[in-house]
């Protein structure tokens, strides 16, 4: 049955957000950018109350998609046939600077990394079919979107750069899967994007076997150790007690009532959060856990309302945030509210919510998809993708796409190359968009910091300065 147009699609575990698709003409990715898709979506894209929802990209459509040269090898920790092995960058004698675009350079009296095979390959699993197939397109067009500009660019010194592109359908089993095959068939570099926090659990096991890092991972407070993952945000505990930091410390409310999805990531994540209101005076008054997709929220409401909570943290799948805001407004029930930090941007719950969604509070790092800065870093969504709704999973994208190329221009072809030149102490910055970045070679935690922000005549805005989440 087909939900409802002021509804969307969802997203589970603490991550959601919605896009769009773009032009089916294969053009659209750009003169030079080079896509491969290997599966086909056989379900739908669920309604998501926009105009149109295709998740039928360039990059979707094999029909459609651009082809490039196969990599005359894989190029994995050993050099393509052909090629030179890429030297790492040594941290002692290379610096790093940053043009205005937030591109990393090596300079100084390092050598510079040898070429490498004419086309790379680059995995990309994301959630194309299904109710998260708005959500999936978003994130898999700012990586596209990246690539397409990087190669017309020239790519890096000669190379260019192939997305193969599977849809997961948010199972991680079908996700676990699909990685495997992408590592051992199709013999990708790296992973420029796995949307779900599932598929990356689940594959972890392969991924860590095959050392084939992936850009960008993250949500999950369970990834951030992890040597082959490189988040570009902080965990979603550490992000989540922004929340509460504000509505405890800021607002003076000290009565919350939690509603979260109840999956294991999510799980996770609220009980970090609960810990840290406790610790700052707060009580948790109201915890309830509803299920993906079909969230029981008028129930929620109902019993989170007599429980005198003073606020109300939402922590679910966008449709679930959506039905339980409406729920809420229905009651006549009069508390601020504040959402999951990925939700935040998403054109489609603001629509949703209509009047019930102003003035909903989060915490994010990033300034937002609204702002001068992701226009000047990610402004190549909106050149190869016109019609691309920009939310949260779009600077996602961007941006840990971006990180890979930097990785690569630093340290080469070789996965070795390009970990020790992540994991070097180096700050990769991109503008105003995001705090900098850096990895320790035993915590790959980016920064750790967050702010503030509203939704304010239907945009969300920042309303604070950037703070370390209080934490336990």
């Amino acid at each position: 049955m087909k939900l409802p147009r002021a509804l969307v699609a969802v997203l589970a575990a603490s991550l959601l957000a919605a896009g769009c698709s773009g032009s089916d003409d294969d053009t659209a990715a750009g003169p030079d950018a080079v896509a491969t898709v290997e599966s086909q979506p056989e379900t739908p894209v669920l309604d998501t109350g926009a105009d149109t929802v295709d998740p039928a990209l360039p990059a979707t459509d094999p029909s459609a998609a651009p082809t490039g040269s196969p990599a005359p090898g894989a190029p994995g920790d050993s050099a393509a046939p052909g090629t030179t092995p890429a030297p790492g960058a040594s941290a002692a004698t290379d610096a790093v600077s940053r043009t205005k675009d937030g591109v990393a350079a090596v300079t100084g009296g390092g050598k510079k990394p040898a070429a490498g095979p004419a086309v790379v390959k680059l995995g990309g699993v994301f959630p194309l079919s299904g109710p998260l197939g708005s959500v999936g397109t978003a994130m898999m067009e700012s990586v596209q979107a990246v690539i397409a500009q990087t190669n017309a660019a020239g790519g890096v010194r000669g190379t260019k750069f192939e997305l193969v592109v599977e849809d997961d359908q948010f199972d991680p089993v079908r996700g676990k899967a699909v990685v495997q095959k992408l590592i051992e068939q199709d013999k990708v570099f790296a992973f420029a994007g796995i949307f779900s926090p599932f598929t990356t659990q689940a594959a972890l096991p392969v991924i860590r076997a095959a050392k084939v890092p992936v850009f960008p991972s993250g949500s999950d407070d369970r990834e951030f150790g992890e040597p082959m993952l490189f988040p570009v945000t902080n965990p979603c505990g550490r992000q989540m007690a922004g929340n509460v930091q504000h509505l405890v410390s800021e607002r003076k409310l000290t009565k919350l009532a939690v509603v979260y999805v109840n999956v294991e990531a999510v799980s996770n994540c609220t009980k970090y959060f609960t810990a840290v209101a406790k610790k700052l005076g707060a009580d948790v008054v109201f915890n309830g856990a509803t299920a993906p997709g079909a969230p029981d929220c008028a129930s929620r409401m109902v019993a989170a309302r007599a429980s005198g909570a003073e606020a109300l943290i939402v922590i679910t799948e966008n449709l679930g945030t959506v039905k339980c805001l409406q729920a809420k407004d229905q009651l006549g029930w009069n508390v601020p509210v504040s959402i999951s930090y990925n939700n935040t941007d998403d054109p489609v719950i603001l629509r949703g919510a209509g009047k019930a969604g102003e003035g909903m509070l989060s915490s994010s790092p990033f300034t937002g998809a609204s702002s001068a800065a992701f226009a000047e870093q990610c402004g190549a969504i909106k050149k190869f993708y016109p019609e691309s709704r920009l939310q949260f999973f779009s600077i996602v994208g961007c941006l840990g796409t971006k990180l890979l190329i930097e990785g690569v221009k630093i340290g080469g072809f070789e996965r070795t190359g390009l970990i020790s030149a992540l994991e070097s102490g180096r700050t990769f910055s991109f503008g105003d968009l995001v705090p900098p970045l850096s990895y320790a070679n035993d915590e790959h935690l980016p920064y750790d910091l967050t702010a503030t922000v509203q939704v304010t005549n239907g945009t969300w805005v920042r309303v604070g300065k950037l703070y370390t989440p209080a934490g336990v």
